[in-house]
């Protein structure tokens, strides 16, 4: 198993797709599969989503068109709903994530992994993975990038989200303003759950070793081949060479407000210093 845990905002979409290229490592159809964090009953919002699919693509069973079509929509949405039909986070037993590896596994056909890209499964505790780590003696890959950029991107994404890919950039700018502010006012900005690296590094370091565990800094990761070469050779795999000039799900180009600016890295701060004390020169020069 490899799991891609985060974070948010970090590059892994256009890490998925780097590795789609790489016949060692097999991607089920759906890139964020979401199981362990609706297993452990924080990813209910994503749940309630496939729920309405699974509505929707029983809904288009009755209406015009291929026959062979709307059954393959119903079929891939109920799967994805068989997915999380298993035990809940606390089970033991060797069939408590059987539903889940009969998912990964279809369509398989030899690869050395098969891997799991779920960003949201950052904010897991350990508990989950030291459960994850029994599976296939599992390798994790987590993704950081500068906590400043990635939430300032994280808002502009909600703000698009909510919007519509046609709001005006003044409308857009504002809206992720107010969001910032509302975040800074209420005092939860620094315990905003994906931006806390240092607690999931804490959680995987007591429960996964080190040598089972990559860091990426998203700043190499989509300007630098080698970043995903180290990946490879962690992987024990053949180096692939990711399309560095291709942008993956850009976000909506607004520039930061400096007073935004400075409240952020104040709430970061702690992030900051951890990664630095860490990993020392390895930290990108974009890190403030």
């Amino acid at each position: 198993m490899l799991f891609v845990i985060g974070a948010q905002k970090a590059g892994t979409t256009f890490l998925h797709q780097a590795l789609a290229q790489t016949p060692e490592v097999h991607l089920p159809p759906v890139k964020e599969l979401h199981y362990f964090d609706i297993r452990r009953g924080c990813g209910k919002l994503t749940f309630a989503a496939r729920a309405r699919e699974l509505a929707r693509a029983a809904d288009a069973l009755e209406l015009a068109g291929p026959a062979p079509a709307r059954l393959e929509r119903a079929r891939a949405a109920a799967a994805l709903i068989a997915m999380q039909s298993g035990a809940p986070a606390g089970t033991q037993g060797p069939d408590r994530h059987a539903a889940y590896l009969t998912y990964l596994a279809e369509g398989h056909a030899g690869a050395r992994y098969i891997a799991d890209i779920t960003p949201a499964y950052a904010v897991l505790p350990a508990a989950d993975f030291a459960d994850m780590a029994s599976i296939g003696a599992a390798r994790f890959v987590f993704v950081l990038r500068d906590p400043v950029a990635r939430m300032w991107s994280q808002l502009r994404m909600a703000t698009r989200a909510e919007l519509g890919p046609g709001a005006p950039a003044a409308t857009l700018a504002a809206s992720a303003r107010a969001r910032a502010e509302a975040l800074i006012r209420s005092g939860r900005l620094p315990r905003v759950e994906r931006a806390d690296y240092a607690r999931t590094l804490g959680a995987l370091d007591r429960t996964v070793p080190r040598a089972r565990q990559h860091i990426l800094f998203y700043e190499d990761l989509v300007r630098d081949a080698r970043a995903f070469g180290a990946l490879c050779d962690f992987l024990e795999i053949a180096p692939g060479a990711p399309d560095l000039g291709r942008r993956v799900n850009p976000g909506v180009s607004l520039p930061l407000p400096p007073d935004l600016e400075a409240a952020f890295a104040t709430a970061f701060a702690p992030q900051y210093a951890m990664v630095r004390a860490r990993f020392g020169s390895q930290v990108p020069e974009e890190w403030r």
